[in-house]
């Protein structure tokens, strides 16, 4: 790679490299990161074995979740637009973060909910 890179981005490149020397620890480590120990017959049966993914929320109340949690949304947005000016905007801002963070959440259940998982 060195030699394909010339000019500045060639020595810079040079210079902030990092060389790791190949230990047999790290070595071990990098065998198991890759599963480079596991032949395709011990993968296919970890596969089959392994249990079907269930989501901790059940799919049929997304549509409700979604709802309410955007109607709380909408609510403490009004909310926030109608409370008086502070100096200091402590309230304003508990407020606008707890309807964003809620919003959201809000959006990520309406999309699981029509079939955009995301």
């Amino acid at each position: 790679m060195d030699k394909r890179l010339g000019g500045l981005a060639g020595r810079w490149w040079r210079k902030t490299r990092v060389v790791y020397e190949r230990t047999s620890q790290s070595a071990q480590r990098s065998q198991i990161r890759h599963h480079s120990n596991m032949d395709h017959s011990t993968l296919k049966t970890l596969y089959t074995t392994s249990p079907a993914f269930s989501p901790l929320v059940p799919v049929g109340l997304l549509p409700y979740l979604a709802f309410v949690l955007l109607l709380l949304t909408f609510t403490l947005g009004f909310y926030v637009s109608t409370i008086p000016k502070a100096t200091i905007p402590v309230r304003e801002l508990g407020i606008a973060s707890l309807a964003s963070i809620l919003g959201g959440f809000g959006v990520v259940a309406l999309f699981c909910a029509v079939g955009v998982n995301v």
